[in-house]
């Protein structure tokens, strides 16, 4: 049976907008310059709700935000545990570099199920290093929201023909790359991810604070999802 990928409508109104919201779904149609600005305030506004932390320091003032700065997985994960309000998993994944008194253990042991590492690369399981301080990749973010969007039944994986109909066009992923292009395809399908210039999927491509602002503004506005509290 084949499945269908729930869309993200990025043109839907709704008058409870925050803030955040309308900035995020007005940068994407104004002209280059006003779209980075208004990126940058979304980012601002999303990061400072969010309450982000990193291990090595405290939260990003918001005078030293920057739009195009690198996420970093760690706060990827702050973030997604609170916007998705995920519980602490009763089978979390344990992390040397993580330890019980870091300020994104709660983050960790919530998110850690959705990681799909092994979905990523064949044997990124059996590593013990999570990394939190890394530069979030593409991949990673598509991979970690679309199984939480799975789990949660809000949108389905497409099938193989609908995976390559999604991909066609777009650079080619060897054969190593294949458990991930139906997550791949889930996430160009709603919106989640974008095409790199020359149609580059861009695997490992670090995630920037705008892009990141703007998936989750964007996925926090589709399914009314109210975020909850930061609390370390």
């Amino acid at each position: 049976m084949r499945t269908t990928t729930k869309r993200i409508n990025k043109n839907h109104n709704s008058s409870t907008k925050s803030p955040s919201h309308v900035e995020v779904s007005k940068a994407r149609f104004v002209c280059p310059a006003k779209r980075h600005s208004m990126l940058a305030l979304a980012a601002a506004a999303i990061l400072a709700s969010q309450a982000q932390v990193s291990i090595a320091s405290p939260a990003t003032p918001l005078t030293q935000i920057a739009p195009d700065d690198s996420s970093t997985l760690g706060d990827f994960m702050v973030a997604v545990q609170r916007l998705f309000q995920l519980p602490r998993a009763t089978e979390s994944v344990e992390f040397t570099d993580v330890p019980s008194n870091s300020p994104l253990i709660q983050a960790v042991e919530a998110v850690s199920p959705y990681l799909g590492r092994q979905t990523l690369c064949a044997g990124c399981a059996l590593g013990t290093n999570l990394l939190p301080n890394q530069p979030l990749s593409r991949a990673q973010m598509a991979v970690v929201i679309v199984n939480v969007l799975v789990a949660q039944k809000k949108l389905d994986l497409p099938g193989p023909a609908e995976t390559d109909s999604v991909l066609r066009g777009m650079e080619a992923l060897g054969r190593r790359s294949a458990p991930v292009r139906p997550y791949l395809a889930a996430a160009f399908e709603n919106g989640l991810l974008e095409p790199k210039p020359g149609n580059r999927i861009a695997l490992s491509t670090p995630v920037s604070r705008a892009e990141l602002a703007a998936a989750l503004g964007g996925i926090q506005h589709k399914y009314s999802l109210t975020v909850a509290s930061y609390a370390p």
